[in-house]
């Protein structure tokens, strides 16, 4: 199957009840779903004992279906009245997910589950596209890791710590290609020792493949008529699994909760990260040099929401869909909860240029991203045999400040804002971070640096590859012919406040931050090559100069920070041909992230590198597959300077 080829299920209901044409097979019982699931799953597991001994706790689970296991975790786990600070990570797998509405339909029968499956509507993905989306639910305490695709491909891409497993899904029988010794194996990789296992079925391959991955069994009295289920813990390993990639390790020390940390950079990304961390219970202090917040590539007034276009669905291309979808799913939910913030879902017209995005359009329109149009359904544009026209429905504008602005607004009490403060240093001593600032010394248990301007200024930062970019664009009187954002090299949103925003050139590392003629011809260019509409005159013209930072490779560097020496000296034997298993994993510097460099796509980007960073602090764990983590780390650029080989 295509990496990218998902499928709904054909279903036919029974009493109410889904069944599945394709597997032959119900999804649950029609006796009582919800207590076999209770019985099999929670009770089984011995769960609600093992939730008060552990500040974060991690459920995997086989075969997400109609969601029945997982709303029956998050009763039990609502009714221990844990406090908002403690955790509970599910992920799941399904193949052939529900469509909204088939799910919504399912999830009515379950009244007494009435809460909790609004909870999972309102974040349920419409658009379906192979891999993980991150889906927090109750403010945060919840996070649901839903991989669309094969079972054993899904997990072999993560790297998590599992406490519990919920082997379900249709029968062996009924479906033996999902109980493969592939997904033992990624199980088995996947546990520790305790972790415990839960199935409805008994059946011997099963069993086996458990057992062949040091989990002992037990055969406990089944639901209904069923005589025994099956469950079991995972024994201790009496051998260690090789890391593949040490360099890229990642922290596995999560910080307590209460513990202080320092936001700094007040940009999309600092804010965003500063949100999501204090929903976690931890004091969050965002620091910002200017007097205020958004003042660069945030400032602008409006920005395109948009997926980058790549030729193939590679592990780029992925990411950036990826992060387009869960972007715009996180504004819908905020949106309908606050109907102020100015996010416009419009749709947004594209024009791949043919040569360039040769199949770009395929893959995209194939995952129901992108649409092809005909040109003469929009009389206003201009005309280009060399681009196609496609519209993307999801996409729309938004204005960063009012996201900004909001975002701060409906955070916890524990993030504190403040402006006219220029980090200059920073420094670590056994107990905590001390950061040297314009308003004196500030002390803090970690750091998110998120100042992409500022951060080579730091002696922990001046060896990432950050370049400066310079973009102009202009807020023009709005078009009454321009209907809709348009973008191919350049872009037009109209209906912004009044105006029509037209961007962006661009201009790598250049220290004149003034608006320039040049700059303006450049995105006249734009608008012919975009519209067949009349341009203002240049005297109604307001200029906008904004600082973009962007990597050596374009893509952000999100993740924990190592000492540039350090790390070459502990690699140094790489430029040698030596592989990982001659190294220990990376050491890091303590508590200590970035997440920057988004250059012109941060709209896009910045939410889901937050949720990475706030994952990831606050749990040790990753919602990120592998091959992402690794694109995106900032030890990456050391990584490929080793392998090039010792220089003469």
């Amino acid at each position: 199957m295509a990496q990218h080829q998902i499928s709904q299920p054909t279903l036919t209901w029974q009493d109410g009840e889904p069944f599945s044409e394709a597997y032959g097979d119900i999804y649950f019982s029609r006796s009582n779903g919800l207590e076999e699931s209770r019985h099999i799953f929670i009770h089984n597991s011995e769960l609600p004992s093992r939730w008060h001994r552990s500040g974060h706790f991690c459920i995997a689970e086989t075969g997400f279906g109609t969601g029945l296991n997982f709303l029956a975790t998050l009763e039990a786990w609502f009714s221990q009245d844990f406090p908002s600070t403690k955790r509970l990570t599910y992920l799941s797998v399904e193949l052939h997910p529900l469509s909204f509405h088939d799910l919504k339909r399912a999830v009515a029968h379950r009244p007494e589950l009435a809460r909790f499956a609004d909870e999972l509507l309102r974040v349920y993905p419409t658009v379906h596209v192979n891999g993980w989306q991150c889906l927090l639910m109750f403010d945060g305490q919840v996070t649901l890791m839903l991989g669309l695709g094969d079972a054993a491909d899904m997990y072999e891409q993560m790297d998590v710590a599992v406490d519990a497993w919920f082997l379900d899904g249709f029968a062996p029988g009924k479906n033996p290609r999902m109980w493969s010794d592939a997904l033992f194996a990624q199980i088995g990789r996947l546990s520790k020792e305790g972790t415990s296992v839960a199935s409805f079925t008994v059946a011997g391959t099963v069993r086996r493949g458990l057992q062949q991955h040091n989990f002992s069994l037990r055969k406990p009295a089944g639901f209904g008529g069923k005589r025994e289920n099956l469950a079991g813990v995972k024994l201790a390993d009496t051998q260690t699994s090789m890391m593949n990639t040490p360099w890229f390790a990642r922290p596995i020390t999560p910080l307590p909760i209460n513990k202080k940390i320092i936001v700094v950079g007040g940009g999309i990304a600092g804010v965003t990260t500063a949100h999501l961390l204090s929903l976690r219970g931890f004091e969050v202090h965002l620091f910002e040099q200017y007097d205020r917040l958004a003042t660069q590539g945030s400032g602008n007034r409006a920005g395109l929401v948009l997926p980058k276009l790549t030729n193939q669905p590679d592990v780029i291309g992925m990411f950036y869909l990826h992060a387009f979808l869960q972007t715009v799913q996180w504004l819908d939910d905020l949106k309908a909860r606050f109907s102020d913030l100015s996010w416009h879902k419009t749709g947004v017209l594209l024009r791949p240029d043919k040569n360039r995005f040769e199949h770009s359009p395929a893959w995209l329109q194939e995952v129901g991203v992108l649409r092809e149009m005909r040109e003469q359904d929009f009389p206003w544009l201009a005309h280009d045999d060399a681009t196609s026209l496609q519209l993307c429905e999801q996409a729309g504008w938004l204005q960063p400040s009012s996201l900004i602005n909001k975002l701060i607004e409906t955070s916890p009490s524990s993030l504190q804002v403040k402006t006219n403060i220029e980090v200059r240093e920073i420094q670590y001593d056994p107990q905590c971070w001390t950061l040297f600032t314009s308003q004196g010394e500030h002390h803090a248990d970690a750091i998110v640096l998120a100042n992409a301007s500022g951060i080579e200024r730091l002696s922990a930062g001046e060896q990432l590859p950050l370049f400066r970019n310079l973009g102009q664009l202009a807020y023009l009187p709005d078009n009454a012919q321009v209907s809709m954002p348009v973008s191919a090299n350049g872009y037009i949103i109209p209906g912004v406040d009044g105006n029509c925003v037209l961007g962006a050139s661009y201009e790598h590392n250049l220290n004149n931050i003034d608006p320039q003629e040049k700059h303006r011809q450049t995105l006249r260019g734009h608008w012919q090559q975009l519209v067949d509409a009349s341009l203002a005159d240049g005297n109604h013209w307001q200029d906008r100069v904004g600082e973009r930072f962007t990597s050596r490779d374009h893509l952000p560097l999100v993740g924990p920070l190592a000492n540039v020496n350090d790390f070459m000296q502990q690699f140094a034997a790489i430029s040698q041909g030596k592989t990982a298993r001659y190294f220990e994993p990376s050491r890091y510097l303590p508590n200590l992230y970035v997440n920057v460099a988004h250059g012109s796509r941060g709209l896009v980007t910045a939410y889901f590198s937050a949720l990475y960073l706030a994952e990831l602090i606050s749990c040790g764990q990753s919602i990120w597959p592998r091959a992402t983590e690794h694109l995106l780390h900032p030890s990456r650029f050391w990584v490929r300077e080793l392998r090039k080989g010792p220089r003469n």
